[in-house]
């Protein structure tokens, strides 16, 4: 399960380097203090995520799948916190900040679904209890 860990930084690197590479292609501004604040709070939001899954080591796949879903969804309404933080505060930002966060939150949530079917895959069947 470790190396599956691994996935969720790499679809943040991944999403940094294709959007700068997609922006130098179509001759657009990188706008990089929104792709930055962006990207941390889908990272705060991928932290959030995986809390459940770590909370039930050693639980059975049936538990295992319900931390999956309590991270997929702590996944989705941390971002949207987040988002709404930036569009409330009035912090001054470009749009191109909800483009670079909607990229961050797909390719994270890719990399999480991932991590978590791993997770589920090597938990332990659930027993009948007699």
């Amino acid at each position: 399960m470790r190396n599956t860990w691994l996935t969720i930084p790499a679809s943040l690197l991944a999403t940094v380097a294709g959007g700068c590479a997609l922006c130098m292609i179509t001759g657009r501004k990188l706008h990089p203090i929104e792709m930055s604040i962006a990207g941390g709070a889908i990272a705060l939001a991928c932290v959030a995520a995986m809390l459940p899954l770590i909370l039930s080591r050693g639980a059975t796949q049936l538990g295992m799948a319900q931390s999956a879903l309590v991270g997929s969804m702590a996944h989705l309404f941390v971002g949207i916190a987040l988002a709404a933080v930036a569009l409330f505060g009035k912090f001054g930002l470009h749009p191109s900040f909800f483009y670079w966060l909607l990229a961050f939150y797909w390719l994270s949530l890719i990399a999480l679904v991932a991590t978590f079917a791993a997770a589920i895959k090597k938990a332990p069947l659930a027993t009948k209890q007699p």
